[in-house]
């Protein structure tokens, strides 16, 4: 009896210890939050090369198990018939033409993006003056020369003449050194994150297998089979959702931007490739994306001529249209799983948190999610031998505790 109570007291001793000791790490982790924000935030750029590469290598893997598979394999089959292992030439020239492919993209969108980019501002810089005034007779016609709203648009348009003028001598002028030594100094530091992080997908990309072999026995070594089993099926889901989705989005986005493009062309409308860019890449974003990028563009096109910016409205309209309804799931069809309110509340929540970035991984991070719920769920309902399917529940009144028949309203 006395040895019950003494491990009883024991107990009882224990819990309060690490109740108490919950507790105080709760309070340093309160009362030091900003040194460990702080921590965590270096620790973070030391990895930055690190993410970089592990991004770029995710990147390129497709394109690399295409010539690993497809091309090298099969030539190297048919030149040299000799039983040995070519492996390690396959992936070497499987990691050689990816990068040539990879660099040459990145050189020749930036050959030609930029030089478009600073010619559209330099046009938007010097006449600037003459699209606000159009604008403003614009104005002053629809509204039927009223003296009052002449008024009211001339005395507003002074203002934003003004601010705008203000705006540009102040930015494009007095700070123009500042701005470029902290845009050199920045672009430099991320090219060397983007150099850095390269070489480490290259080292990653040529011993991938090994890799992965590594970690598998690592898991297998420290967690039960079941469990490794279930981590393994869904790394591979993630996987195929992560890539499916941003391989089919991009895709899709390419194609949305040279149809802009061309269109623009045959409209003759200002800025035809800057804004085809942006509408491109915020078309990545689902639902918001084109409305994101429309706002901008057709605001650049209503400045140089607002009828046109009318006429760019209705064309995006029908384009996003298209996306929606044709093109967007011929190339993407059922990647994520997700209904059109999970996409919308995915977006709002990681948006709301991570921003833009958030609203692009949002789909695809909350679709996993969704599925690691819906797996749970299933298992629990089938252990408690209950219906899998959400329409055996519509008029569902309870469950019996007894029989566990479930009762339905009459």
């Amino acid at each position: 009896m006395k040895e019950k109570l003494q491990n009883k007291y024991l107990a009882w001793g224990l819990t309060a210890f690490c109740v108490l000791a919950a507790l105080l790490l709760l309070f340093f982790a309160i009362s030091s939050s900003h040194h460990i924000i702080g921590f965590c935030k270096k620790i973070f750029v030391i990895l930055t090369p690190f993410i970089y590469g592990l991004v770029i290598a995710y990147i390129m893997n497709p394109v690399v198990n295409f010539f690993d598979q497809k091309v090298y394999s099969k030539l190297i089959d048919k030149v040299i018939k000799k039983k040995k292992d070519y492996k390690k030439v396959i992936r070497c020239l499987s990691l050689i033409t990816s990068s040539a492919i990879f660099i040459g993209c990145l050189l020749t969108c930036l050959s030609f993006l930029f030089p478009e980019i600073m010619k559209s501002l330099e046009m938007l810089v010097t006449n600037i003056n003459t699209y606000l005034a159009n604008s403003k007779d614009m104005l002053i016609n629809l509204t039927g020369n009223s003296e009052a709203m002449t008024t009211f648009i001339n005395e507003n348009f002074s203002k934003l003449g003004k601010f705008v003028n203000s705006w540009i001598d102040n930015i494009v002028f007095e700070d123009m050194l500042t701005m470029i030594s902290n845009s050199i100094f920045s672009v430099l530091k991320v090219l060397y994150n983007l150099i850095i992080g390269y070489i480490i997908s290259i080292y990653v990309l040529f011993d991938k297998e090994k890799f992965k072999a590594q970690i598998k026995k690592l898991l297998y070594t420290f967690f039960d089979n079941e469990t490794i089993n279930i981590i393994l099926e869904n790394v591979r889901y993630t996987d195929r959702v992560f890539g499916g989705f941003f391989t089919g989005k991009l895709i899709d986005s390419l194609i949305i931007g040279i149809l802009c493009f061309i269109a623009m062309l045959i409209l003759d409308m200002p800025y035809a490739l800057v804004i085809a860019m942006i509408v491109g890449v915020t078309n990545i974003i689902p639902y918001f994306g084109p409305f994101i990028g429309a706002v901008p563009s057709a605001f650049l096109i209503f400045l140089v001529s607002p009828g046109k910016s009318i006429v760019f409205l209705i064309f995006i309209l029908i384009l996003q249209q298209f996306d929606g309804n044709i093109l967007g799931p011929k190339i993407l069809g059922s990647k994520t799983g997700l209904s059109s309110f999970w996409v919308l509340f995915s977006l709002i929540i990681f948006g709301g948190l991570f921003g833009m970035v958030g609203m692009i991984i949002g789909v695809p991070i909350f679709s996993i999610l969704y599925s690691f719920v819906n797996g749970l769920v299933k298992k629990r309902l089938k252990d408690k031998n209950l219906p899998i399917d959400s329409k055996d529940y519509n008029n569902l009144l309870y469950v019996d505790e007894k029989t566990g028949k479930l009762v339905y309203e009459k």
